[in-house]
């Protein structure tokens, strides 16, 4: 959806143009109107605008008040919070809770079906609300009844999860250049909320009286992104322009081919490490930021403090030290490369006190794809071992079986499955693969072939940004969940956005550590980790009867294995990386420090 005319081309308020102007202010094919379309990832000014132009073509009223609805929609399509409700009941809130619920790629038909409904749920509100006169700006919509009971408890969870994000962050005092000589800074490494950014800038929901005017978030090693909050409109070109001089300090080659991104098309509001990953370390990196941002340590709230005084009344100076000196929580491991130390080895050891589930997608006969020599059997076998030496319980849709609306409805059984604490979720996916506009595809046995059009190509496919999405609600019920793909352009699943990696090692490298200790950490901590045969290319299936080049190794491992051995995903990628494969794995959100999965040879 976009406006006619140039003129009107940058307008960030889209439905007050149709409001004003009518269906004559959008963009139209020659004939007559059949279909409104929107982007895949529309905004609520969009998706208002639609709804203004739906209405206006089926030839009905509108409401007088839908126009302070298309202010709102416009000062939050230009970043700004439009008013102080609680975002939790607010019109912007909804929203964003009903766009998170569909996934991230409206482009898949069963994302985009559900996110139309919730949608038309959300329009018919407003229409009504607009026809009673309702303030957007001082009314919350949304904030009673069942109908939006849903959308209001995300809201409130993801809240919560900011809560622990904003606790295991840092907050600094900052004078960035150009800015307020006084602000706030919030530092978050590997946040789990899904709306961080609009809680730290919301003042209601800010735990002192000023948002956050500064955000620097790490998404993983090397990965850096800082923005400045848009009501300031703070251009931060200069924070890019000294990391990128950095950055040139250790490789001006290859900074230059990836160098640090600059925000130009965001008016230079954000700046992000290079995408490769910068080669500067964490410690360099704010240094950097540090220094331009004249940064010092925050001081607690008002309301903290006080809280800490009366307790340093009650318990004494100890209590003070605890509260003003503990020391920052460790730099995250992510996984680590450990094996049961020699002096341990043979002890018999209990298992981990959970189910290991095992849900195998694999096929050799598609109906409109070429046909594969080894998927089936890799994963067949790898089931059998599973099952057999590993106490999996083992779900295969192989064959036949595996046909897209049976990966569908398997993937979403397991992601509502209720879960016991130490359960453990491994899904390994092998077969065809397909890259569309540089997106990455499922191909069931029942996909069409690459010579049929794209729109219906798409909706037989299952998209990898949706598995991806699959895969991070899963682990809100499954505390340890693994995904292995052995398909072409696999590690699209999440190559740009995964938060960790694992980095390359041997076997002689990993640390000893008592097969006791190993199994109790590891399943201390949350895990939703994935493992891909390739990045962007395709995978080889190998010759007809050996095992593909990633499955064999795999294979290879956990056969060697001898009763009593525990084996980790680190294990896994050690195993297949070698100068025939090139694989990719990461850690998603909703990963902890120091989790895994865990492998027991009975």
């Amino acid at each position: 959806m976009h406006a006619a005319g140039a003129e009107h081309q940058e307008r960030l308020d889209l439905a007050t143009l149709v409001l004003k102007r009518g269906v004559a202010s959008l963009r139209q094919g020659e004939g007559p109107i059949r279909q409104i379309v929107v982007g895949a990832d529309p905004t609520l000014d969009e998706m208002l605008a639609a709804t203004i132009a739906d209405e206006l073509l089926a030839g009905r009223q509108l409401p007088t008040g839908l126009e302070a609805f298309a202010r709102y929609a416009a000062l939050v399509r230009e970043g700004l919070t439009p008013s102080k409700i609680s975002l939790e009941t607010s019109l912007e809130g909804t929203y964003l809770a009903i766009r998170s619920a569909a996934g991230e790629n409206l482009a898949d038909a069963a994302n985009g079906e559900r996110f139309a409904a919730d949608w038309s749920r959300m329009a018919a509100a407003i229409l009504q609300a607009a026809a009673a006169g309702q303030d957007p700006f001082a009314s919350s919509l949304f904030a009673q009844g069942a109908e939006f009971a849903r959308e209001r408890a995300f809201l409130a969870s993801d809240r919560a999860v900011y809560g622990h994000d904003l606790r295991r962050g840092e907050q600094w005092i900052v004078s960035i250049p150009g800015g307020p000589p006084q602000g706030r800074a919030l530092v978050l490494r590997q946040p789990k909320s899904l709306l961080f950014k609009q809680w730290s800038r919301s003042e209601k929901d800010s735990a002192a009286t000023q948002p956050f005017i500064f955000l620097a978030v790490q998404w993983g090693p090397r990965q850096w992104v800082f923005t400045t909050d848009p009501i300031q409109r703070l251009p931060i070109k200069s924070l890019a322009d000294l990391l990128q001089a950095a950055e040139e300090t250790c490789d001006a080659a290859a900074a230059k081919r990836d160098p640090w991104f600059d925000g130009k098309p965001f008016g230079h509001t954000l700046v992000a490490a290079p995408r490769q990953g910068t080669k500067l370390s964490d410690r360099q990196v704010l240094g950097i930021v540090r220094r331009w941002s004249r940064a010092r340590g925050a001081r607690p709230s008002p309301r903290w403090a006080m809280a800490a005084a009366a307790l340093v009344l009650i318990c004494g100076l100890p209590l003070y030290l605890y509260v003003y000196q503990t020391p920052p929580d460790p730099k995250p491991r992510g996984l680590e490369f450990v094996k049961v130390s020699a002096d341990t080895a043979g002890e018999p050891i209990d298992v981990h006190g959970g189910k290991n589930y095992a849900l195998i997608f694999a096929g050799d006969e598609y109906k409109h794809w070429p046909k594969l020599c080894n998927a089936e059997s890799d994963a067949r076998r790898i089931a059998e071992i599973l099952r057999d030496e590993y106490g999996f319980i083992v779900d295969p849709c192989i064959g036949a079986d595996y046909t897209n609306n049976r990966f569908f409805d398997k993937v979403r059984e397991y992601r509502n499955k209720d879960f016991q604490p130490n359960d453990q979720l491994l899904i390994y996916i092998a077969g065809h693969g397909e890259k569309i506009e540089q997106k990455g595809y499922l191909v069931a046995t029942d996909s069409l072939a690459s010579t049929e059009s794209i729109n219906d190509r798409i909706r037989s496919y299952y998209s990898l940004a949706e598995l991806h999405d699959d895969m991070e609600k899963t682990a809100l019920r499954c505390r340890h969940v693994f995904l292995v793909l052995d398909t072409c352009f696999g590690g699209m699943f999440d190559f740009d956005t995964a938060t960790n990696q694992v980095s390359r090692g041997h076997d002689d490298e990993l640390t000893p550590m008592p097969k006791a200790a190993l199994v109790a950490r590891k399943m201390q901590h949350r895990c939703c980790a994935y493992l891909a045969s390739v990045g962007r290319h395709t995978a080889s299936d190998g010759q007809c009867g050996e095992h593909s080049p990633f499955a064999k190794p795999l294979i290879a491992m956990l056969d060697a294995a001898k009763p009593g051995d525990v084996l980790t995903i680190p294990h896994w990628f050690v195993a297949v990386d070698s100068d025939e494969t090139d694989p990719r794995n990461g850690l998603l959100r909703g990963s902890e420090s120091g989790g895994d999965f865990v492998f027991i040879r009975k």
